[in-house]
């Protein structure tokens, strides 16, 4: 009999141990505004305004609807999903692309391929993309761009914070060497890390 209390208790705690688990995963749904770029409030003015996303999400896959609202055109909707279990996928936006706006500190936006492969996984409480190396041009310089998401959840679940980084590299430093040292942390130096934060809010 006590063997079998104790195997009973064994259970309860296995079982107990899976759902503990499994909470650690949040849930990402819902309909989020975004407030807060790179620590910057949203005015109605800025270039971040009228960004919203409706996420969708399963044991399996995340999917994101991105939409922009613009005062002077429809609104645009793009659409990205993303497999957790590690799978792998391919989107028809490049990472830079897909985040709210693209920001360059060269004249002329980088040129990208028309899809991206990446692959997925919860780490955590965190979802992770990590993006494959990808080849972009910039001012007929040839540029490899490798990026990272980072999506998680505020302790209240009232904001969806999106924590973004590349890092670009070029083969000989060019870009650096034309004068475009905002490129690189450097003149001259071939190899560039950036770091993006987006904070979204609750909407209804």
């Amino acid at each position: 009999m006590l063997i079998r209390i104790f195997a009973a208790a064994a259970l309860v705690l296995a079982a107990a141990a899976v759902c503990l688990g499994q909470a650690k995963t949040p849930d990402l749904g819902g309909s989020w505004r975004l407030v807060e770029a790179d620590g910057a409030k949203i005015g109605a003015k800025s270039v971040f305004a009228g960004v919203t996303l409706k996420i969708t999400q399963s044991a399996a896959a995340v999917t994101i609807e991105k939409t922009k609202t613009r005062p002077t055109a429809a609104p645009v909707t793009e659409t990205f999903t993303f497999y957790a279990d590690g799978r792998g996928e391919t989107n028809a936006k490049t990472p830079l692309e897909y985040r709210p706006v693209f920001r360059s500190p060269v004249s002329l936006p980088p040129v990208y391929p028309d899809q991206i492969g990446s692959k997925t996984v919860w780490d955590d409480r965190r979802l992770v993309t990590r993006y494959e190396k990808i080849t972009a041009f910039v001012n007929k310089n040839t540029v490899f761009v490798t990026a990272r998401d980072e999506w998680s959840l505020s302790d209240d679940g009232q904001k969806l914070i999106l924590k973004s980084s590349a890092v670009t590299e070029d083969n000989d430093g060019s870009i650096g060497q034309a004068g475009q040292s905002a490129f690189n942390e450097s003149a001259g130096s071939n190899v560039r890390m950036t770091r993006f934060v987006y904070v979204f809010e609750k909407s209804n």
